[in-house]
């Protein structure tokens, strides 16, 4: 299942209702990109310096951003149906 523009939108939305940063292009901090993923962001920097994780946007060599779709597409390439179908 792929998300939609508008999905992704909304979830943007809520997010940024939350009082969290979001870009004008949906981009989210690493700390919130842990959140949605549900791990603590030490495990995501070290999946990404193992080369696994979610596409991220490097601004800066300090300010890592990670897209919101990428993130969204990442979790979805991670479910596992238990009936093998």
């Amino acid at each position: 299942m792929r998300c939609s523009t508008s999905d992704i939108e909304s979830l943007a939305d809520r997010i940024r209702k939350s009082g969290v940063w979001v870009s004008w292009d949906l981009r989210i901090t690493e700390q919130t990109a842990a959140q949605l993923i549900g791990v603590t962001q030490r495990t995501l920097r070290s999946w990404r310096d193992e080369g696994r994780g979610p596409a991220y946007v490097a601004a800066e060599k300090r300010r890592l951003t990670y897209r919101i779709a990428d993130v969204l597409t990442w979790i979805e390439s991670r479910r596992a149906d238990p009936a093998g179908k």
